[in-house]
């Protein structure tokens, strides 16, 4: 899968962020929202031609501030 763009893992109950995410190289838009997400691995900056990234409806309580270096992310969807 190396040349996966786009990821939605919506609606998956998932309460670990999976690893994984962090070899798509090129992925470029990902979509883990409504699911029981309580932490977002610092790791998240290898996704540096992230350009959309959805968080909503987790329970996410801190933004590692390493998604600051994600310097293509023109949206980041964020709510509970």
């Amino acid at each position: 899968l190396p040349e996966l763009r786009v990821l939605d893992l919506e609606y998956n109950k998932i309460e670990i962020f999976p690893t994984d995410i962090f070899l798509l190289n090129n992925l470029k838009e990902f979509y883990i929202r409504n699911n029981k997400i309580k932490i977002i691995p610092t790791e998240i900056c290898k996704l540096s031609k992230l350009t959309k990234l959805g968080l909503t409806n987790n329970k996410i309580k801190i933004i590692p501030t390493e998604i600051a270096t994600l310097t293509n992310l023109q949206s980041l969807f964020l709510a509970i």
